[in-house]
C-alpha cells in the first residue's frame, strides 16, 4: 500500500519513528446520553464505510467506527482536537442539540485504556458483557479490509482483543447476566411469574434478537414466533430454536397472540406505532402485553407505553436489572482493571516511536468492501 506521495506505508512508519503513538477516540454512550439521543447518531452497518471516508477526509490517518446499542465511538490516529471538534459538530448537526457534557474524548494512553476496558466489558451497561468483543472485532475488520488501519491500529486492536480474552479467561466477570439479551429475559421473569405459560414474538433476526430468543427458549416458554423482514434469515433462526417463522406482515398480524414481544430489528424508524398497538390490544380484549425494545434506533414509539395494559421497556430500562447483579462482579472487575492497565502499559512501551502514514485519498463508498454477511 502506498501513501499519498507514493511511498510504501510501512517505510513511512519507519522513517517517521520519532514520536509517541498518537491515538484518540470520541464517543457517546449509555453513561452520558439516553437512548433517544444515541439513536440519532448511531451508524447503521451500511453507513460505516461512508463514515470512515468522512473521517479520512477530515485528516484521520487510521480510523475505526464502533456503533452498538449502548455506544457510538470513533477511534483515530491524527490531530486529536481538530478531529474531535469536527465529529462533535457533525453529531450536533444530526441531533440538533448542544452535546456539552454528553461527549467524551480520550487521547494517547487514555484512549488505549478506554478501548481495552470496552473490549473487556468493563465499560458496558452489563459488566462483562459477552457481545461487545465481537462487535469491536467486526468494526476493526471493516476498517482493516478497506485500508483504514495500518501498523498502529493493527497492533492496538489486536492487543485490545487479547486483553478482552484474557479478562474473560482469568476472571468471572462474565458470570450471571452477561449481555443485554440476558438482562431482557431476566426482566421478563420479574414481570411473569412463569415464563412457561407465555407466548413470545421476536421481531428481528440479528445477533441481539438471536441471543435473546435463545435465552427465552431456555426458559421453556410456551411458544416462540420469529418475524423478520428477510424471511430466510428469520426461518434459519426459528429452525435453530424449534420456533415458528413468520413473514413480516404475518408477524404483525399474529403479534396479538403474544404475551411478550421482543424487538431488535435494524430498521431506522419505529416499526410499532401507537395505532398498530391499539389495534393489537383491541384484538387481545385488553389482555396485558409486555414489549421489550432492545434496538437502537428504537423499534417502538415511546408513546406506545402510554396505552393501557401495555408495558414497554427500552434498552435504558435494563439498567435497573443490571445494577442488581453488579455488586457480585465488583471483585472480578478489579482483577480485570489490572489486566487492562498492564496490557496498555506493555503496548505503549512497545510502540514508543511508532510513526504514522496518512490514509490514501478517500475513495467512493461503492468502491470499498461491503459489510460482511451476518454482521
Amino acid at each position: 500500500m502506498l501513501d499519498q506521495a507514493g511511498v510504501p506505508a510501512e517505510r513511512v512508519c519507519e522513517q517517521d519513528a520519532n514520536g509517541d503513538m498518537e491515538i484518540a477516540c470520541i464517543g457517546i454512550s449509555y453513561k452520558t446520553a439516553q437512548v433517544e439521543l444515541r439513536e440519532k447518531i448511531s451508524v447503521r452497518p451500511e453507513e460505516i464505510l461512508e463514515q470512515l471516508c468522512r473521517l479520512a477526509a477530515w485528516g484521520c490517518q487510521e480510523a475505526v467506527a464502533l456503533s452498538t446499542c449502548n455506544r457510538v465511538e470513533f477511534y483515530w490516529s491524527g490531530p486529536p482536537q481538530e478531529i474531535a471538534d469536527k465529529v462533535r459538530r457533525h453529531w450536533e448537526q444530526k441531533t440538533g442539540r448542544d452535546l456539552d457534557g454528553q461527549v467524551y474524548v480520550h487521547q494517547g494512553t487514555d484512549a488505549a485504556i478506554h478501548l481495552f476496558r470496552v473490549a473487556a466489558g468493563l465499560d458496558s451497561m452489563v459488566l462483562g458483557e459477552s457481545q461487545i468483543l465481537g462487535q469491536i472485532k467486526t468494526a476493526y475488520q471493516i476498517s482493516l479490509q478497506n485500508g483504514f488501519t495500518r501498523r498502529t491500529f493493527n497492533r492496538l486492536f489486536q492487543t485490545a482483543f487479547a486483553a478482552g480474552k484474557q479478562v474473560r479467561n482469568q476472571t468471572q466477570i462474565a458470570s450471571g447476566i452477561s449481555s443485554v439479551a440476558s438482562a431482557a429475559v431476566t426482566l421478563a421473569e420479574k414481570v411473569f411469574a412463569d415464563l412457561s405459560l407465555c407466548r413470545v414474538m421476536v421481531l428481528g433476526a440479528g445477533k441481539m434478537a438471536e441471543a435473546a430468543a435463545k435465552h427465552l427458549a431456555s426458559k421453556k416458554v410456551k411458544a416462540i414466533f420469529v418475524s423478520n423482514r428477510t424471511y430466510e434469515r428469520g426461518r434459519e433462526l426459528a429452525a435453530s430454536l424449534g420456533a415458528e417463522a413468520l413473514h413480516w406482515e404475518e408477524g404483525m398480524s399474529r403479534m396479538a397472540d403474544a404475551d411478550i414481544v421482543l424487538c431488535s430489528t435494524s430498521c431506522p424508524h419505529f416499526v410499532l406505532t401507537p395505532a398498530r398497538i391499539r389495534e393489537m390490544m383491541r384484538r387481545r380484549s385488553g389482555k396485558p402485553v409486555f414489549l421489550i425494545d432492545i434496538a437502537v434506533p428504537r423499534d417502538v414509539d415511546p408513546e406506545v407505553g402510554k396505552i393501557e395494559q401495555v408495558f414497554l421497556y427500552d434498552i435504558d430500562d435494563l439498567k435497573h436489572i443490571v445494577e442488581e447483579f453488579a455488586e457480585n462482579k465488583k471483585r472480578e472487575a478489579k482483577k480485570a482493571e489490572q489486566i487492562v492497565q498492564i496490557r496498555a502499559q506493555e503496548l505503549w512501551r512497545a510502540n514508543q516511536g511508532l510513526g504514522k502514514a496518512p490514509l490514501p485519498a478517500a475513495r467512493p463508498v461503492g468502491a470499498l468492501l461491503a459489510w460482511p454477511q451476518g454482521a
